[in-house]
């Protein structure tokens, strides 16, 4: 028996090319996130399950680049690495290549309030030209916002990413949230996005949320507004809006409702949640290996499957 296996994370969702084809095809559909999850499991009650197909949540994992440029220093220099200072405040935002991580609401934010502290802002320079030269002037004129254009190579991105200590990662959508978990395995404090799936990885306790409302672009397949045939309905969206007041709030209030200790030990608490979940995610993939053999050797089922629990 062939056993088909669906990998879905919560930006497959968001595509308006998403079709119902693949997911009726599937004995088995992986989702790096609750909210995928969630999604899937409602559009097939919705729609019909006639495969009996299990949706797994299996939350996921990412390079740990802060731990990989560690392996690469000499003993006192990965030891001064991992010896942040919270009390010496700096934010770190890293757009990339995407027009999805609230940059546009950063940079609105951070040009209106002049005693913030500086903010380093990487961004791929092509994405700069054609998305954000407007700010060109005011990011020139002012004294807290330092502009990074450019490709970085991997050692120089993860340097980057190992030596931060205060991310702002309010992203509109993710599918994941890779560069969210990167900033978790490097031991930052984090502020991202008071919606699904960014605050899968960041909660009040383990970093700060941007407040935003949730909804949906246009014909996005599983937004809950799509007018195409077996898209899913009556859900939330998969959209995070939210204005640069919102962010400035949410920096105001890290800054003055908090002391450096406190922000240290919720960067502790995101750095173990990331451990947590990558464990979780190796143990769901040994799950996995296991349903794949016992489906796949009939004989051999009943056995398998008694040592190893349901997916």
């Amino acid at each position: 028996m062939e056993v088909k296996i669906c990998w879905r994370n919560a930006g497959d969702l968001h595509l308006e090319t998403t079709r119902p084809a693949p997911y009726w095809r599937a004995d088995v559909i992986l989702c790096k996130t609750a909210l995928c999850a969630r999604y899937l499991r409602k559009w097939f009650r919705q729609e019909g399950n006639p495969r009996a197909t299990r949706v797994v949540y299996t939350r996921h994992t990412t390079t740990n680049l802060a731990l990989t440029l560690k392996s690469e220093l000499s003993t006192s220099e990965a030891a001064a690495l991992a010896a942040k200072n919270f009390s010496d405040v700096s934010f770190l935002h890293t757009a990339g290549k995407s027009m999805q991580k609230g940059t546009r609401q950063v940079l609105d934010c951070w040009l209106s309030q002049p005693e913030f502290p500086p903010l380093d802002f990487y961004v791929d320079r092509e994405l700069y030209d054609g998305a954000f030269n407007d700010y060109e002037e005011r990011i020139r004129d002012s004294g807290n916002v330092r502009l990074h254009t450019g490709g970085l190579s991997a050692e120089a991105f993860g340097r980057v990413i190992a030596q931060g200590r205060y991310f702002l990662c309010p992203s509109m959508m993710e599918g994941y949230g890779h560069y969210i978990n990167q900033a978790r395995s490097a031991n930052a404090f984090i502020i991202t996005t008071d919606a699904a799936p960014m605050n899968e990885l960041i909660t009040p306790s383990s970093g700060a949320l941007v407040r935003a409302r949730t909804g949906a672009y246009g014909e996005q397949f599983m937004g809950g507004v799509s007018s195409k045939e077996h898209a899913l309905r009556n859900v939330s969206g998969l959209v995070a809006g939210f204005e640069k007041d919102d962010v400035c709030n949410t920096v105001v209030g890290v800054l003055k409702s908090s002391t450096a200790e406190n922000r240290e030990q919720r960067a502790t608490r995101a750095l173990q949640q990331y451990y947590f979940d990558t464990v979780f995610f190796a143990h769901k993939m040994k799950e996995l290996r296991a349903f794949a053999r016992a489906m796949s050797h009939p004989s051999l089922r009943g056995k398998i499957l008694d040592n190893v629990r349901r997916i």
